[in-house]
């Protein structure tokens, strides 16, 4: 089936889904940093800095949770975009909307976990393995976005350095582009880190709430922008 992602409806539903996503990511990163472990779960670049901290206090104690997010992190992605290859001129079958609902169970595993595990302290095994969860989660979700955020621009939702980049280029360079959407995600991923750490704080049993929330709305805009292409 096309993608007509030229039509308004189709926009405003992928950018709907794209800034939740970016809402999702920022909550996330807030609940593994804050919660599991100081740990990244949809930034891997904060982690591989993170790996050479040597002299941070507790360096090793934190390492295992670290290795395991970029394990679950870079398996999770290499199986999502190899479901989705397009083969020649035939698409996959394994399309956004079946990995995007991969990647929600994977946030709904992690609040099952932390709520019936009665919030697990960082370090310890069950979190470690909701680090991993997390992790491939969000492995799955970039693989969406990079799918799909190929026709705006290179959207992203899980790394934005590189967005941000190109925001500054396009405004430096006058060069007309996907500015307001780019800028949109970012404000998205600042704002979810921002309401992850106010829930963990307030009511840490809720604290993986706000993510698992924006991976639906984020679904749920990515099932109307399939019926409308």
């Amino acid at each position: 089936m096309p993608d007509r992602s030229d039509g308004e409806p189709t926009r405003a539903s992928t950018l709907t889904m794209l800034m939740a996503l970016a809402f999702c990511a920022g909550a996330t990163d807030a609940f593994a940093y804050l919660a599991l472990g100081e740990v990244f779960t949809a930034n891997m670049t904060g982690n591989l800095v993170l790996v050479g901290l040597l002299q941070r206090p507790g360096f090793f104690g934190f390492l295992p949770s670290i290795l395991v997010a970029i394990a679950g992190f870079v398996i999770a992605a290499y199986v999502g975009f190899s479901l989705a290859r397009v083969r020649g001129a035939v698409p996959s079958r394994i399309g956004p909307l079946a990995l995007l609902g991969a990647a929600a169970l994977a946030q709904v595993a992690v609040t099952l976990g932390w709520v019936l595990g009665d919030q697990p302290p960082a370090g310890s095994a069950p979190a470690v393995t909701l680090v991993a969860l997390s992790a491939m989660g969000m492995g799955l979700q970039t693989v969406v976005t990079r799918r799909i955020g190929a026709r705006m621009g290179g959207m992203s939702t899980t790394f934005v350095t590189g967005m941000l980049t190109n925001l500054v280029r396009d405004v430096a360079e006058r060069v007309p582009g996907h500015r307001t959407e780019r800028l949109f995600a970012v404000l998205s991923l600042v704002t979810g880190a921002m309401v992850g750490a106010l829930v963990l704080a307030q009511s840490p049993a809720w604290a993986p709430v706000p993510a698992v929330a924006a991976t639906f709305v984020a679904l749920v805009a990515a099932l109307a922008r399939h019926r409308t292409a």
